[in-house]
């Protein structure tokens, strides 16, 4: 599915900061300037739907579309896209977690570990919502 979108060049940098986190938490892949890729899932389908809507309101124009190929981009290399992007933020929640592992055991107070288990918390949840848009989970 292709997501492009366009947002008047007058109106304040916060719609296309926010439109940009969406995607991302998307999993959107970016190919070219504001042309998104996500994988044609029904649940894709829909959140580039909603994202269209938003832009809209903006007073910005949307078109989701279903494509069957790009000219010139082989399925393999779109795949290896998101293959990349998902490999990057594992690498990022990785890091993360091995400088948690470090804090637990320097941390001995109770307040501490709390503020642990709340990182630890927030890593799940991020983990969780990159294995959702993978596509080597689905």
């Amino acid at each position: 599915m292709v997501f492009s979108y366009s947002l008047p060049s007058k109106s304040s940098s916060s719609p296309r900061v926010t439109l940009w986190r969406r995607l991302r938490r998307l999993g959107a892949i970016s190919l070219k300037g504001s042309i998104h890729v996500l994988p044609a899932r029904d649940e894709c389908i829909e959140s580039f739907q909603w994202l269209a809507q938003e832009v809209q309101q903006a007073k910005g124009e949307a078109l989701v579309t279903r494509v069957e190929q790009f000219e010139g981009l082989a399925d393999q290399e779109i795949i290896s896209l998101f293959h990349k992007a998902r490999s990057e933020e594992y690498q990022e929640i990785e890091a993360q977690a091995i400088e948690l592992e470090k804090s637990v055991n320097l941390t001995a107070n109770l307040e501490g570990r709390s503020s642990l288990l709340e990182t630890l918390e927030k890593l799940r949840k991020q983990h969780t919502e990159i294995t959702r848009v993978d596509p080597i989970c689905h």
